[in-house]
């Protein structure tokens, strides 16, 4: 990592910046968007679907259909919140928020009276 190019950026102002900026494309609000909507998605699976479960698998979900929403819809909206600003990451955690509570009540339903949401 230790190359001209990496190191020696301030020689060649104009394109050394961008360089920089290049290998430091670290934005956490897009970081966090994404991750409030594959949480918010995720959570009708983990409440609702059955599903089976190996030991030391962290994964047992299904790419289709909620796997490729939470990787489509949480990269479409980290983007947007990059373009739009911060109102689409208030907007994806009260997403998450809702889900939050509705699959919270949904599981304290199934475990108290058998039935679903």
């Amino acid at each position: 990592m230790s190359t001209c190019a990496q190191s020696l950026f301030g020689l060649d102002l104009g394109s050394g910046m961008t360089r920089y900026h290049l290998l430091l494309p670290l934005d956490p609000a897009p970081g966090m968007t994404f991750g409030f909507v594959a949480l918010a998605l995720g959570h009708h699976s983990s409440v609702l679907l059955d599903l089976p479960q190996q030991r030391w698998r962290f994964t047992g979900g299904r790419l289709l259909p909620v796997g490729a929403l939470q990787a489509v819809g949480g990269m479409a909206l980290g983007f947007l919140e990059h373009q739009r600003g911060l109102a689409v990451l208030v907007a994806a955690a009260v997403a998450y928020l809702v889900s939050l509570h509705y699959y919270g009540r949904c599981w304290e339903r199934r475990a108290a009276a058998g039935a679903a949401c």
